[in-house]
């Protein structure tokens, strides 16, 4: 495995300053003070039959630490030269393959034992292996089967709620169709009935009016009647000497204004001269007087005609 320079470098520095720490720890640390050493002399000669007290030792005094001696600031250290990188090691020859050795003779009786066992268990492997396909082969025949009949009963389910839903849409369609025929029947034979009703009641107005009219136009046409005949009689002129009764009648047509377009007589006033006479005053009295009620008027009339002496 190569180095690289700046890797090299780096640990070379690492190396450098915990060699300085350690140094500069060494000598950092202060030594032990050395205690004194006092020396005392015997001042009396130890009496006889007792022996001497010992004499008291004088107090030792408590030895001067001395001063801590400053620590040596470390030198700064020098940078040292950068490392030549590794030289890369020349690759290793591949060791020579040994010979190999040759294997032993083998029993021909003993091969072909283990050649039939192998044989047979190859046998036994394919037979087990046809057996496991053939029945992964059932497996999925029986779980295709399975879906196959799953799906086919999904579908007849859904085409049973489709036609089920179809025959609920169409009963509903023809109920409403049934129920907008009804009430078109029914609208329609309200409407018939009430048609019915107003041509009845129209036919009641109208004969209720018809008859009212009739009344009024019989009763203007009698009232018109008059008012010819008295303009006829203002026109007659008497032929002389006829002093007798007489009825005539005749057929008038008339203008919408009155204006006399014919007059003939239909039933004779007994002779000549008096039908002359008559008609005579018809054309005198044309104008003939309109009847009061214009509906009443008739472009046809047939008037009886008698005098009032």
């Amino acid at each position: 495995m190569l180095f690289k320079p700046s890797q090299l470098l780096a640990a070379v520095l690492m190396h450098v300053l915990l060699l300085g720490l350690l140094l500069g720890g060494v000598q950092c640390t202060p030594k032990p003070p050395q205690p004194e050493i006092i020396e005392a002399a015997l001042l009396e000669a130890p009496r006889e039959g007792k022996p001497p007290p010992p004499a008291p030792e004088p107090p030792k005094p408590d030895p001067v630490p001395e001063p801590p001696k400053p620590e040596p600031k470390p030198e700064p250290q020098k940078p040292e030269p950068k490392p030549e990188p590794p030289k890369p090691e020349p690759k290793p020859e591949p060791p020579k393959p040994e010979p190999k050795p040759e294997p032993p003779k083998e029993d021909p009786k003993k091969a072909e034992r283990l050649r039939q066992e192998a044989e047979i268990a190859e046998q036994k492997r394919e037979a087990a292996a046809k057996l496991e396909a053939e029945r992964l082969l059932a497996k999925q025949a029986e779980a295709e089967a399975a879906r196959v009949k799953a799906e086919a009963e999904a579908q007849a389910k859904r085409e049973a709620e489709e036609l089920k839903k179809r025959a609920a849409e169409e009963e509903r369609q023809r109920k409403l169709a049934e129920e907008e025929r009804l009430r078109k029947e029914a609208e329609d034979k309200r409407r018939a009935e009430e048609k019915a009703r107003q041509e009845a009641l129209q036919r009641q107005l109208q004969a209720e009016e018809d008859a009212r009219m009739a009344q009024v136009i019989r009763a203007a046409q009698i009232t018109w009647a008059q008012m010819i005949n008295r303009a006829l009689e203002r026109a007659w002129l008497r032929p002389p000497g006829n002093t007798d009764q007489f009825i005539c009648k005749l057929n008038v047509r008339l203008l919408p204004n009155g204006q006399v377009v014919s007059a003939t007589i239909t039933k004779s006033c007994g002779s000549p001269i008096l039908d002359d006479s008559v008609l005579k005053a018809v054309y005198k009295a044309s104008p003939l007087p309109l009847p009061p009620e214009p509906s009443a008027f008739v472009p046809e009339l047939n008037i009886s005609f008698q005098p009032r002496f």
